[in-house]
């Protein structure tokens, strides 16, 4: 069992079933839980065309996909997924 997960506060439902918040001195008092409205916070896909063009670049200059996927902070199948769109678009 790892460090934080024995100094890891227990979770705890208060009366309305919200997530209670830890104590003061936790590590874990400011953690985003939810967003304001209640429901979970969402992951986000970074799409914009600045990545489609780094993709891109670094497949030109001769990466393969999993070093493009492990420098841009991306998994292997988007990177071929943004390869093969980029591909497609200049036929």
């Amino acid at each position: 069992m790892s460090r934080d997960a024995v100094r890891a506060w227990p979770v705890v439902f208060d009366e309305n079933g919200r997530l209670a918040k830890p104590p003061a001195g936790s590590k874990h008092r400011d953690a985003i839980v939810a967003t304001e409205d209640g429901k979970p916070a969402k992951r986000h896909r970074r799409t914009s065309g600045t990545l489609a063009e780094q993709v891109a670049d670094l497949a030109a200059r001769g990466m393969v996909t999993t070093a493009i996927a492990d420098a841009l902070n991306i998994s292997d199948r988007r990177t071929k997924q943004i390869l093969r769109s980029v591909l497609q678009a200049a036929a």
